[in-house]
């Protein structure tokens, strides 16, 4: 990964630690990359806070954020993304009772996919992204393992109102399950035929 541009401490107390990190990603791909003989397939996660530009004031702007890495060498990408699709849509779903919307975007980093790379957003609100790794950062991490990223501003998301539950009553009679084939064009995203 090619070493990007951040902010750095004035005077700081220990030399190894004078760089602010503007992304929690790429330290959470060393972890990874140090611990991938330990498990065939596992999780990391961290939630501190990473500088996001400067204020008006001149002090760092200190965001709280998640970020997650997945990795395994038992499934592909495809399936890793939908996995860490559904825990972020679980994570809001069951935190805030709302639904999340994913849409492509542009890749910010080096080390994201250029396809495979979409916003997270929420009442219209952009929390993050989620993201697989592009290929040759992936390869440089291990050539036979999967590994898909997000990174959610926990700050957005605490602002973000919650929905209240409607309960209903069950039916008294027994339900139908249907299962239904749905025939698309390619250019149709999951996001238009679910409306």
């Amino acid at each position: 990964m090619d070493v990007e541009e951040h902010d750095k401490l004035l005077n700081s107390i220990n030399p190894d630690h004078v760089v602010l990190r503007n992304c929690m990603v790429p330290t959470l791909l060393t972890v990874v990359s140090e611990n991938k003989s330990f498990g065939a397939e596992y999780g990391v996660f961290e939630m501190p806070r990473v500088i996001d530009g400067t204020r008006e004031d001149g002090a760092c702007n200190e965001r709280k954020k998640l970020g997650i890495v997945l990795y395994s060498r038992k499934c592909g990408e495809k399936e890793l993304f939908f996995r860490l699709r559904d825990i972020v849509s679980l994570f809001v779903a069951n935190l805030r009772h709302k639904a999340v919307t994913f849409e492509h975007t542009e890749a910010n980093h080096n080390w994201q996919h250029p396809v495979n790379t979409a916003s997270v957003s929420v009442d219209g609100v952009n929390l993050g992204f989620i993201s697989a790794l592009h290929p040759l950062t992936a390869m440089k991490i291990d050539k036979k393992a999967a590994i898909v990223c997000a990174e959610i501003d926990m700050d957005d998301f605490a602002g973000i109102a919650k929905d209240e539950l409607d309960f209903t009553e069950p039916s008294k009679f027994p339900g139908i399950d249907i299962d239904l084939t749905i025939i698309r064009n390619p250019d149709v995203t999951y996001s238009k035929v679910e409306e």
